[in-house]
Protein backbone atom coordinates (compact mmCIF):
# COMPACT_ATOMS: atom_id res chain seq x y z
CA UNK A 1 0.00 0.00 0.00
CA UNK A 2 3.00 2.26 1.10
CA UNK A 3 4.78 1.60 -2.55
CA UNK A 4 1.68 2.44 -4.65
CA UNK A 5 1.08 5.85 -2.39
CA UNK A 6 4.49 6.79 -3.28
CA UNK A 7 4.14 6.28 -6.91
CA UNK A 8 0.78 7.81 -7.35
CA UNK A 9 2.26 10.96 -5.61
CA UNK A 10 5.41 10.39 -8.19
CA UNK A 11 3.01 10.47 -11.09
CA UNK A 12 1.44 13.44 -9.80
CA UNK A 13 4.97 15.21 -9.72
CA UNK A 14 5.40 14.17 -13.12
CA UNK A 15 2.41 15.94 -14.48
CA UNK A 16 2.89 18.68 -12.41
CA UNK A 17 6.75 19.44 -13.88
CA UNK A 18 5.00 18.32 -17.74
CA UNK A 19 2.38 21.12 -17.31
CA UNK A 20 5.55 23.66 -16.28
CA UNK A 21 7.05 22.52 -19.77
CA UNK A 22 3.92 23.31 -21.61
CA UNK A 23 3.72 26.58 -19.51
CA UNK A 24 7.20 27.07 -20.80
CA UNK A 25 6.92 26.68 -24.34
CA UNK A 26 3.62 28.70 -24.45
CA UNK A 27 5.20 31.09 -22.37
CA UNK A 28 8.13 31.87 -24.62
CA UNK A 29 6.08 31.57 -27.93
CA UNK A 30 3.43 34.13 -26.46
CA UNK A 31 6.35 36.73 -25.61
CA UNK A 32 8.33 36.29 -28.63
CA UNK A 33 4.87 38.03 -30.18
CA UNK A 34 4.41 40.74 -28.08
CA UNK A 35 2.93 38.89 -24.86
CA UNK A 36 3.47 40.24 -21.41
CA UNK A 37 4.31 37.97 -18.46
CA UNK A 38 2.37 38.02 -15.03
CA UNK A 39 4.96 36.50 -12.49
CA UNK A 40 7.44 39.14 -11.81
CA UNK A 41 10.07 36.67 -11.28
CA UNK A 42 10.06 35.30 -14.89
CA UNK A 43 9.45 39.00 -16.50
CA UNK A 44 12.93 39.74 -15.06
CA UNK A 45 14.35 36.07 -16.67
CA UNK A 46 12.72 36.77 -19.53
CA UNK A 47 14.07 40.59 -19.82
CA UNK A 48 17.78 38.61 -20.01
CA UNK A 49 16.59 37.53 -23.54
CA UNK A 50 18.59 34.11 -23.21
CA UNK A 51 16.01 31.13 -23.65
CA UNK A 52 18.25 28.49 -21.70
CA UNK A 53 18.13 31.11 -18.84
CA UNK A 54 14.20 30.96 -18.93
CA UNK A 55 14.46 27.35 -18.91
CA UNK A 56 17.24 26.69 -15.89
CA UNK A 57 15.33 28.76 -13.69
CA UNK A 58 11.45 27.34 -14.98
CA UNK A 59 12.46 24.07 -14.93
CA UNK A 60 15.19 24.04 -11.74
CA UNK A 61 12.31 26.10 -9.45
CA UNK A 62 9.59 23.14 -10.56
CA UNK A 63 11.66 20.54 -9.91
CA UNK A 64 13.45 21.64 -6.65
CA UNK A 65 9.55 22.35 -5.39
CA UNK A 66 8.38 18.92 -6.90
CA UNK A 67 11.66 17.45 -5.11
CA UNK A 68 11.06 18.79 -1.75
CA UNK A 69 6.94 17.60 -1.68
CA UNK A 70 8.08 14.57 -2.52
CA UNK A 71 10.67 13.90 0.43
CA UNK A 72 7.90 15.08 2.79
CA UNK A 73 5.12 13.12 1.20
CA UNK A 74 5.89 9.93 3.12
CA UNK A 75 5.16 11.75 5.81
CA UNK A 76 2.00 14.01 4.70
CA UNK A 77 0.70 11.58 2.46
CA UNK A 78 -3.14 13.26 1.77
CA UNK A 79 -1.54 16.50 2.13
CA UNK A 80 0.82 16.36 -0.45
CA UNK A 81 -1.35 14.63 -2.57
CA UNK A 82 -3.60 17.40 -2.35
CA UNK A 83 -1.25 19.84 -2.88
CA UNK A 84 -0.37 17.99 -6.16
CA UNK A 85 -4.10 17.87 -7.48
CA UNK A 86 -4.24 21.69 -6.55
CA UNK A 87 -1.38 22.77 -8.17
CA UNK A 88 -2.00 20.26 -11.16
CA UNK A 89 -5.35 22.04 -11.54
CA UNK A 90 -3.65 25.70 -11.04
CA UNK A 91 -1.05 25.10 -14.08
CA UNK A 92 -3.92 23.58 -16.09
CA UNK A 93 -5.71 26.62 -16.25
CA UNK A 94 -2.33 28.41 -17.03
CA UNK A 95 -1.86 26.52 -19.72
CA UNK A 96 -5.46 27.05 -21.20
CA UNK A 97 -5.28 30.57 -20.85
CA UNK A 98 -1.44 30.66 -22.69
CA UNK A 99 -2.80 28.50 -25.27
CA UNK A 100 -5.92 30.72 -26.18
CA UNK A 101 -3.66 33.61 -26.43
CA UNK A 102 -1.65 31.55 -28.36
CA UNK A 103 -4.75 30.53 -30.96
CA UNK A 104 -5.97 34.32 -30.81
CA UNK A 105 -2.57 35.49 -31.56
CA UNK A 106 -2.99 37.99 -28.48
Amino acid sequence: MEAIRKLENIKLAIVFVALNVIDGIFTLALFTRGGYELNPIMRQVLACEVSWVFWLVKIGATLAFASLLLLVADRYYQQINRIFLILIGVMTGICIFNGMGLVQGI
